[in-house]
């Protein structure tokens, strides 16, 4: 499988599984690794696997996916009576800006902010230093179009996706004795 990370890009590369699905173990991962190493251009990179097996995804799958997460709604009502709250959300330049905010919207969310910026997938990740969400520096422009917007809530979700960080607005105390 070929893959992208959320690190530096000389992080990308080729995850390998063995004939059974499974993780590669000893001493598979060691011939494997020898192979690599004879590797010195990306051009030397080559792919001989049966086109026919690839499949890409498209929007069909997208809402298959959207539906099942929709039914893991665990209190509906609550999201009516908040459904205008402002959300900042950010992909921080990765593949969340394709479902997070339909996925908002499909649960009833109706105030969706983005962060233009940090919603161009790249993977160079120009606005941040390090694109995982639950580092403050990675959410500084999101947090910043929540100060602007008056915002409730940010959101934002590692390039891939499988992480997320969240900051909510301090309210400030009324007559408190604290």
């Amino acid at each position: 499988m070929i893959t992208a990370s959320h690190n530096p890009p000389e992080y990308n590369g080729y995850k390998a599984y063995w004939n059974d699905g499974g993780q590669v173990v000893a001493p598979h991962d060691d011939a494997i690794i020898e192979e690599v190493r004879k590797i010195t251009s990306v051009n030397d990179i080559k792919f001989n696997g049966k086109k026919d097996k690839i499949r890409i995804i498209g929007k069909e799958t997208d809402e298959l996916f959207l539906n099942e997460v929709h039914k893991m709604s665990l209190n509906p009502e609550i999201i009516k009576k908040f459904s205008n709250i402002p959300i900042v959300y950010t992909p921080i330049h990765g593949t969340g800006i394709t479902l997070v905010p339909p996925a908002l919207k499909m649960f009833g969310f109706r105030n969706i902010i983005n962060v233009p910026e940090q919603d161009i997938t790249d993977g160079n990740f120009p606005t941040v230093k390090s694109p995982n969400p639950e580092e403050p520096d990675a959410l500084r422009l999101a947090i910043k179009k929540a100060v602007e917007s008056n915002a409730e809530l940010v959101m934002a979700t590692d390039p891939d996706a499988d992480r997320l960080g969240l900051a909510c607005k301090k309210q400030k105390r009324r007559n408190s004795s604290c």
